[in-house]
């Protein structure tokens, strides 16, 4: 198995009585809009419009890590020679 871009630890109170929950982030890329079949209705958002959501939302819309991974994972790739 591929080493993950980046291990989140979270520790806090979880479902079910977890007590620390590990977020393991693996990177790609996609080219166009794919076909997401779920009962969730997921959706694709470049990070700008994410951060847009965001702020007009009332409530956080996602898990306070999301945003600055995603950042973390551009800077990176932007950083590094193709």
């Amino acid at each position: 198995m591929p080493r993950p871009f980046q291990v989140q630890e979270e520790r806090g109170e979880h479902r079910f009585g977890v007590k620390v929950h590990y977020d393991f982030v693996y990177v790609c890329r996609v080219t166009g809009n794919p076909y997401l079949e779920s009962s969730v209705f997921p959706k694709w958002y470049s990070l700008e419009k994410l951060k847009e959501v965001e702020a007009e939302s009332h409530e956080t819309m996602t898990f306070p890590d999301v945003i600055p991974t995603m950042e973390r994972i551009l800077q990176f790739y932007q950083s590094s020679p193709t």
